[in-house]
């Protein structure tokens, strides 16, 4: 099983224009906004700087929010951040020591997933996370999505932009299953599987260049992590996603993203200050 999880405390800032793609074979262009690190005291990067003078808003004032004392300590903190890692590192340690075998299974579920992609969604989870993106300025990146086998290992990871879009994390997905159609397991847990199921079965709908990846997409069974499954409400996404009635899902460890995502905020600090480079 294909464990897939955003990350969004690993952030970095970003230069403000917006108006910048990232070119896909399946889905054509997808906006992700200038990807380079600004310049320094300046809202953009070398490339954009001349949209510098034609805002009014100064740097520092525009850039307080960036400013977090969340992220300094003393040094009497020190020993908790050591205890923290410690225990992180205990936790990934079960993980990898847990008697699991990977292996490419077959899809389980018999449904039409094309037909199911039409059916009626009341879209009652509101789980759908690019829905705000318009009204938010692009200050920062919006962290990292990753693929995680259930136990443990990460064999993914690629940086978001402007929100967890559907269309990144299909892209994403599209990415690592090029080349490895055939080695990669059939099904993939996500805490926003509702959407991102029905985007990729409807490719007659939203895939505008028909690929290998994106086939196997069409094809894979999708389903909500354990963790996440309260969260969702529809009655199509109860019908088709919940974890518990996938045999292939049901004694999976669905959060090993969630735990490889404890070790990783310690790292916080540094990831908040590295640049495009």
């Amino acid at each position: 099983v294909i464990v897939l999880d955003g990350h969004q405390k690993c952030t970095r800032r970003v230069c403000r224009f917006e108006d910048e793609y990232m070119e896909s074979t399946e889905l054509g262009p997808i906006q992700t906004g200038c990807q380079f690190t600004p310049s320094y005291k300046s809202k953009y990067c070398e490339l954009h700087q001349h949209l510098a003078s034609k805002t009014n808003t100064s740097f520092h004032e525009d850039n307080l929010s960036d400013v977090s004392t969340e992220y300094e300590y003393d040094c009497e903190d020190q020993q908790s951040i050591v205890q923290k890692a410690s225990s992180a590192t205990k936790a990934t340690k079960k993980i990898s020591d847990m008697n699991i075998s990977i292996s490419v299974t077959e899809p389980m579920q018999t449904f039409d997933k094309e037909q199911a992609s039409e059916e009626i969604f009341t879209n009652e989870c509101e789980t759908l996370k690019s829905k705000n993106e318009s009204k938010t300025k692009q200050r920062r990146s919006c962290g990292a999505i990753a693929a995680v086998f259930n136990c443990g290992i990460i064999f993914g990871l690629a940086e978001l932009f402007r929100s967890e879009s559907i269309k990144q994390v299909y892209q994403f997905m599209a990415n690592i299953f090029d080349g490895r159609e055939d080695l990669l397991p059939n099904v993939v847990c996500y805490d926003d599987a509702c959407h991102l199921s029905r985007f990729s079965w409807n490719t007659k709908k939203n895939v505008k260049h028909a690929t290998k990846p994106s086939q196997k997409l069409a094809q894979m069974d999708f389903t909500v992590d354990k963790f996440h499954i309260k969260n969702h409400k529809d009655p199509w996404c109860l019908k088709h996603m919940d974890p518990y009635q996938h045999p292939a899902v049901d004694t999976v460890n669905t959060g090993a993203c969630e735990q490889i995502f404890r070790w990783m905020a310690l790292y916080k600090n540094i990831f908040r200050s590295l640049n495009h480079s």
